[in-house]
C-alpha cells in the first residue's frame, strides 16, 4: 500500500476499458476483416480501436455478428497491423472516482484526463486526513466494471 504525508497531492489514475482483443494474424491495409483470439462480447456497430496509441491506431466498426475468430470491419483499414496488436473496444464509458476518507466522508475528484484514452481516469487528489483512503473507480455505460485501492496518509514528521 502506498503512503503519503499530510498535505501531498496524490495522483488518481485508472483504465477502465471494454473488450480487448489481439490480432491473431497480419491483417493488410485495404483489409476489411480481422483475425483475432477472441470474438466474445463484440456485437455489430461495436466501435473498435486497433493498436490504440501506436503510430497506426486506428478506429472502425464491427459489421455483422463476429464468428470464429473473424470480425468484419464497416471500412477497410488504412493501415498495415501485425500480429499481435491490440484490438480493443472504443466506446468509452463513463468513468466515476469516489474517494472515502478516514472520517467516512467521501470526495469525488473530477476526472481530468486529456489524452483520450478510452475509459481513463485521472485526478488529483489534495490529502487533508491521516490513516487509510479507499479509492474506487466505477465505470458504466458501455462497460460496467470497478477498479479499487487503498493508500495511508501520515502525519508530517516535521
Amino acid at each position: 500500500m502506498n503512503s503519503y504525508h499530510l498535505g501531498a497531492v496524490v495522483r488518481l489514475r485508472g483504465v477502465i476499458a471494454g473488450n480487448k482483443t489481439n490480432l491473431k494474424a497480419e491483417a493488410a491495409a485495404g483489409a476489411l476483416t480481422i483475425q483475432v483470439y477472441r470474438i466474445a462480447n463484440y456485437a455489430n456497430s461495436d466501435p473498435v480501436v486497433i493498436n490504440p496509441g501506436g503510430q497506426t491506431e486506428e478506429f472502425g466498426a464491427v459489421s455483422g455478428t463476429p464468428t470464429g475468430t473473424t470480425i468484419t470491419l464497416a471500412a477497410a483499414l488504412k493501415h498495415r497491423h501485425g500480429v499481435g496488436e491490440v484490438v480493443r473496444e472504443a466506446a468509452a464509458p463513463t468513468v466515476v472516482c469516489t474517494v472515502k476518507l478516514p472520517d467516512g466522508t467521501t470526495s469525488t475528484p473530477a476526472n481530468s484526463v486529456v489524452s483520450g484514452e478510452t475509459g481513463a481516469y485521472e485526478a488529483d487528489f489534495t490529502t487533508t486526513q491521516t490513516g487509510r483512503h479507499r479509492v474506487q473507480l466505477a465505470a458504466s455505460g458501455t462497460v460496467v466494471a470497478t477498479i479499487e485501492w487503498e493508500f495511508t496518509v501520515l502525519a508530517s514528521e516535521i
